[in-house]
């Protein structure tokens, strides 16, 4: 980070720091959100200068770290949103998993599923307005999570197990008086709620899935992660190892998995 004016702020010019939209940007001990490149600001050959929002808490100084996020908001419904909520556990697998849900008159609910390196905070991006249509929206964490029961090998799957906690999720839902879901997934999450329901009546109450056209990883869900897996690695110089194949939408089970259908949503 270079600095700060008035609605401005400048930061070390990249890909990351070239991408359109909003993002948020976390620091060491802040959180701020910026929007789009300001082409007309004038900056250095090495700088890039985008529309500083608000800052959520923390300040923002020269020579601060900072990287982005996807998280436009930080805490809880309650505290960034001022939406009433409630704490709940989705009996899952491995154990409970911590959810966030908000009521609503509407009989379809949304489950909310973030992506790779994000938390359940992912989803308040989008839940206030759900919240103004009624729609009833569980938050969930999934394992690996904060609160969350680890995976029994300690790694991250990329949705080929932790599609089980979000068919947990809608067992949930379904119990809980839910007549139809929807599924909102961003990245990994996408490629979870390309996994078909367990249970015939999970999947009687699946009625669609929504996803960013592609994830923060660089890649469409569904898709095979060893390309965008291997800088990644690179660059926290893990050992080097031969990729692994996954193929689209194959979560790791015994059934036969239909084709993903997903239908692409706005990010």
């Amino acid at each position: 980070m270079h600095g700060t004016a008035a609605g401005q702020i400048t930061l070390t010019r990249d890909l990351a720091a070239l991408r359109p939209g909003r993002y948020g940007l976390a620091g060491d001990g802040s959180h701020a959100v910026v929007g789009p490149v300001l082409g007309t600001a004038d900056h250095g050959a090495d700088t890039v200068v985008r529309r500083l929002e608000r800052v959520t808490h923390g300040t923002l100084g020269a020579g601060d770290r900072a990287w982005f996020t996807p998280n436009l908001y930080v805490g809880n419904p309650g505290t960034a949103l001022d939406l009433d909520f409630a704490d709940v556990e989705v009996p899952g697998e491995l154990g409970p998993l911590p959810a966030w849900f908000l009521p609503g008159s509407r009989p379809t609910w949304v489950i909310a599923v973030h992506g790779l390196a994000a938390t359940r905070e992912h989803a308040l991006n989008l839940i206030a307005p759900l919240h103004r249509r009624s729609v009833p929206v569980l938050a969930l964490a999934y394992r690996g999570d904060v609160g969350a029961p680890p995976s029994p090998d300690g790694l991250h799957h990329f949705g080929e197990t932790e599609w089980r906690d979000l068919d947990a999720a809608v067992r949930y839902a379904v119990d809980h008086g839910a007549r139809q879901v929807v599924l909102l997934g961003w990245s990994t999450g996408a490629t979870m709620a390309c996994a078909p329901p367990r249970s015939p009546a999970c999947a009687s109450a699946s009625r669609g899935s929504s996803w960013t056209p592609r994830s923060s990883a660089g890649r469409p869900p569904c898709a095979p992660w060893p390309p965008p897996a291997a800088p990644r690695a690179h660059f926290c110089r893990s050992p080097s190892a031969p990729p692994r194949a996954a193929p689209a939408c194959t979560p790791t089970t015994t059934r036969e998995p239909p084709a993903c259908t997903a239908r692409p949503s706005r990010p």
